[in-house]
């Protein structure tokens, strides 16, 4: 972890990397807190919790 921006809170704070983000072709780094990162693990459990439910 390092200080830096976290893009999905919009703050200062420590961060870590967690991925690239495309757009029209181009790339740029993404960053996130540690409270961030837990709203997007959650956020990923609760989307395939609620898509393994769904008939085939």
């Amino acid at each position: 972890m390092s200080w830096g921006w976290c893009v999905l809170g919009r703050h200062w704070a420590m961060v870590v990397f967690i991925g690239p983000v495309e757009s029209d072709g181009m790339q740029a780094p993404v960053h996130a807190c540690e409270g961030c990162c837990a709203y997007m693990r959650n956020f990923v459990r609760n989307y395939n919790r609620h898509r393994d439910r769904q008939p085939a």
